[in-house]
């Protein structure tokens, strides 16, 4: 039934996902699980490697995946072998610019 209706299926999801959000919110539930790992000390390890250096790098790898599945997706327009790769790239690209807003 979902499969031949991808309209049906994209609703069903975006219905779950909102009431899961909408619960999480109400509930607290995100709040009682990150207070059991909460050290108000702060985190000592971020001052060391990897873990400096990730945090003065944090958006690049970001951009360059989303600037590569932009390309992707444009590519796929022009290279027919690549046909298959447009969703993939729209979705990365979509993913990177809208997820983390």
């Amino acid at each position: 039934m979902l499969r031949n209706n991808p309209w049906l299926e994209a609703t069903l999801v975006i219905t779950v996902l909102i009431l899961a959000t909408a619960l999480i919110a109400v509930s607290g539930a995100d709040l009682a699980v990150s207070s059991r790992f909460y050290n108000a000390g702060g985190w000592p390890e971020g001052e060391l490697f990897p873990w400096k250096l990730l945090y003065h790098v944090d958006r690049y790898p970001a951009v360059l995946l989303a600037v590569g599945g932009l390309c992707t997706a444009a590519l796929s327009y022009r290279i027919p072998a690549w046909s298959h790769w447009k969703k993939g790239g729209v979705f990365l690209t979509l993913l990177l610019i809208l997820g983390p807003g």
